[in-house]
């Protein structure tokens, strides 16, 4: 997944992010977001100002740069750092093989579903 800069991320991005990063807590009240008064969400006010929405829009692509998606092939690294990848930098271990209940989703190719298997978000810890 290649890094977007700020002017590079779209709604879609931004929205993920956001949610993304309200689901790293367990409740509102341990939101990081700094102005929040635990009535209502800094997200769904973005504030009453021109600033106070590109602060707090500021805040979550800041928040996302320093939390990147963990993927299924970070997992895969942090037990065998020396599994071997083809030359895209996908692991050429297929799925099946580690996980019982894994079922090939992509029609087309092996290379393709090793892909889209290793770039998956990996569930929390």
């Amino acid at each position: 997944m290649a890094i977007k800069t700020y002017k590079d991320m779209t709604a879609l991005d931004f929205f993920n992010e956001a949610k993304r990063m309200c689901s790293s807590r367990n409740t509102c009240t341990e939101c990081i977001m700094d102005d929040y008064d635990g009535s209502r969400c800094k997200l769904g006010l973005f504030g009453d100002s021109h600033e106070d929405i590109q602060a707090t829009i500021e805040f979550i692509y800041d928040w996302s740069k320093e939390h990147p998606v963990r993927t299924m092939t970070d997992v895969l690294i942090e037990v065998f750092p020396g599994a071997k990848k083809d030359s895209n930098g996908v692991l050429v271990v297929c799925p099946q093989y580690l996980y019982d209940n894994f079922t090939c989703e992509n029609r087309g190719t092996c290379l393709e579903c090793k892909k889209e298997f290793w770039s998956r978000e990996a569930p929390e810890k």
